[in-house]
């Protein structure tokens, strides 16, 4: 297959720009910040669109995306004692919100209200990979957030679609063949 050098030069500023680095290793590092990235065959941008919207993402040529942002207690208005590690839980309603002042306890309510609704009453789970608690709300579609435990700066907010619970276990272990 021959790629014009304007379609390379094309690929290489979107890949700069979106904070993604291709690697000789025929993998292409997506970079949420300095402590989430994930790496995808490079292959498999054939033909798929990159974009940024709160963070990077990758529309790929199958249809399917995935996409990351980037949680902060800036960002979701929480207070500095807020614990950032417990944003999953109650964001999935996996923890009681009676302990919140009130304003943060109906910005969850109404967010897992929302989440449910997309999702259409998702199955909620938590493994651990590595160093990193991540929490899945999965149905037709996945969402995950992912606490690394050694950081408490943010969190990172997985959305994708047409990929299973078990392909975005495979990404973030560093097993590619999810994405081929």
């Amino acid at each position: 297959m021959i790629i014009s050098r304007a379609f390379r030069s094309a690929v290489m500023a979107a890949l700069l720009i979106t904070g993604m680095e291709a690697q000789a290793t025929g993998l292409t590092k997506i970079f949420f910040s300095g402590y989430f990235s994930v790496s995808i065959p490079t292959e498999s941008l054939d033909g798929a669109t990159i974009f940024h919207s709160d963070g990077p993402g990758i529309k790929f040529s199958d249809g399917r995306h995935f996409a990351g942002a980037l949680i902060t207690r800036e960002r979701e208005s929480l207070g500095d004692e807020f614990e950032l590690a417990d944003y999953p839980l109650y964001l999935f309603g996996l923890k009681d919100t009676e302990t919140l002042d009130q304003q943060e306890a109906e910005k969850f309510t109404r967010s897992l209200d929302e989440l449910r609704a997309s999702l259409g009453h998702p199955a909620f789970e938590q493994i651990t990979i590595n160093d990193a608690t991540v929490y899945f709300a999965c149905a037709d579609r996945c969402e995950a957030i992912v606490v690394q435990h050694q950081q408490d700066e943010h969190l990172l907010h997985i959305t994708s679609r047409g990929f299973s619970q078990s392909d975005l276990i495979a990404i973030l272990q560093g097993g590619n063949d999810a994405i081929k």
